[in-house]
Formats: structure tokens, C-alpha cells, sequence
């Protein structure tokens, strides 16, 4: 399962399960994501921007997404602990 984010994009990554294999498509700061692999994603979701914010710098959007997902993996866990492919506990 893939996806990505836009702006333009209703959804929230809080929405879309991400506690499986995913692929994060990440496009160009400001003109996002090209019209062909927007197509093949199965998912897209806007990320929370306040102020006059145009567009998140590419590095901010996957840190952001990555946190979704570890967040995701880690509360589907028995007991708070992290499932298969999320950090270990420190």
C-alpha cells in the first residue's frame, strides 16, 4: 500500500492505517506530487499547516508521516509495546 500528501487533500494521516508495508511518496516542495504517481497511490492526505504556510519542506512532510505511522504501530500493540518494524522501547 502506498501514499502520499498534498494540501489540496481532504483526508488526514490519522485516517489511513498504517501499521502494515507502506510506500511514502513524497514530491517537490511546493509542486507536490506528479499527476501520474498521484494515480497510483491507494491513499493521499493533507497535513496540518496554520498561518500562511504555502508548503511543508519535504524532509518536515515524511517526519511527519513517519511519525503517524510508528505512533499507529505503536498503539496497536498488546501492552504499549511496538509492533514488528516500529523503534524498540528505550
Amino acid at each position: 500500500m502506498g501514499g502520499g500528501a498534498d494540501a489540496k487533500e481532504r483526508g488526514w494521516p490519522h485516517e489511513v492505517d498504517l501499521t502494515g508495508g507502506i510506500v511514502l511518496a513524497l514530491g517537490a516542495e511546493g509542486t507536490g506530487l506528479r499527476h501520474l504517481t498521484r494515480q497510483t497511490c491507494d491513499w493521499m492526505v493533507r497535513l496540518p499547516q496554520l498561518g500562511t504556510v504555502e508548503s511543508l519542506n519535504v524532509s518536515v512532510a515524511a517526519g511527519m508521516l513517519l511519525y503517524e505511522t510508528v505512533r499507529q504501530r505503536m498503539a496497536g500493540s498488546a501492552g504499549g509495546r511496538p509492533t514488528k518494524g516500529s523503534p524498540p522501547d528505550r
